[in-house]
């Protein structure tokens, strides 16, 4: 079984020391290296998708505190080690307006390596909806990266802020997983009281009932909302919508 998943980080303010952030970048560019001279360029971006695999990574390059930064700051380190060393791997994306310019990163690394750039770019929308929508546990996205390899291997690392609580907290999701059916198999965080998640695979039913709503009559729906909401309130009963007659009840707002 692939092991991705998401972990909780508290937030942190300030900014890594210049002097420390280069020796960031040159560090993870030599473990790297290593690692796909012992490994491979897959099972290399396989390992970034374990979440305490890259927290690990994270502190073995000197980024030793466990917040928020684990994330955006060793992310960007590797970006910009791999930009510059040639073993078949890259960064895309990353904090604010470089996840936005992800696509066009794809489409800049596709004219350099054969790789399925349509493919990425729609593997990279989709996870982002799945974290920032399909599974909603009250952290928004604001860290969006992807690895590539230059045989077509990808994992998503991004990462979601809660304001209220002040953590952060990054999801991991590997290329090998079922992005409709539980992405993150692996857990690292602390557990909250609610999270409405349409990627589990208890969730199915509720995602095909979703489909059928949508192609289904908008005055359709909004009528069979109204009646519910009777039935909620014991205005009508569901004998009423059984029978077929909840087209004549009542709107009720």
């Amino acid at each position: 079984m692939s092991i991705s998943g998401f972990a909780d980080l508290p937030l942190h303010t300030g900014h890594v020391p210049p002097w420390l952030y280069s020796r960031m970048v040159k560090l993870s560019g030599l473990i790297v290296e290593l690692m796909v001279d012992e490994h491979g360029i897959r099972e290399t971006i396989r390992l970034f998708s374990n979440p305490i695999f890259f927290q690990a990574f994270n502190n073995i390059i000197g980024m030793d505190w466990d917040s928020s930064g684990s994330t955006t700051i060793t992310t960007a380190a590797l970006k910009e080690a791999l930009s510059k060393r040639d073993v078949g791997i890259r960064v895309v994306g990353g904090k604010g307006v470089y996840a936005i310019n992800t696509p066009v990163e794809i489409e800049e690394l596709g004219r350099v390596w054969d790789i399925d750039v349509d493919g990425l770019k729609l593997m990279s929308r989709l996870s982002a909806k799945i974290d920032n929508t399909a599974l909603q546990d009250g952290y928004k996205l604001y860290h969006h990266a992807m690895m590539i390899g230059s045989d077509g291997t990808w994992t998503i690392i991004q990462q979601g802020m809660n304001e209220k609580t002040r953590y952060a907290r990054r999801y991991h999701i590997w290329m090998g997983n079922d992005l409709l059916n539980e992405p993150h198999t692996g857990i690292v965080g602390v557990k909250g009281n609610y999270a409405l998640n349409m990627v589990s695979r208890v969730s199915g039913d509720a995602r095909g009932m979703i489909l059928d709503l949508v192609h289904q009559d908008v005055n359709k729906v909004l009528r069979d909302w109204a009646l519910v909401r009777a039935m909620m309130r014991g205005d009508s009963s569901i004998l009423t919508y059984l029978a077929g007659n909840h087209l004549s009840t009542t709107t009720h707002t």
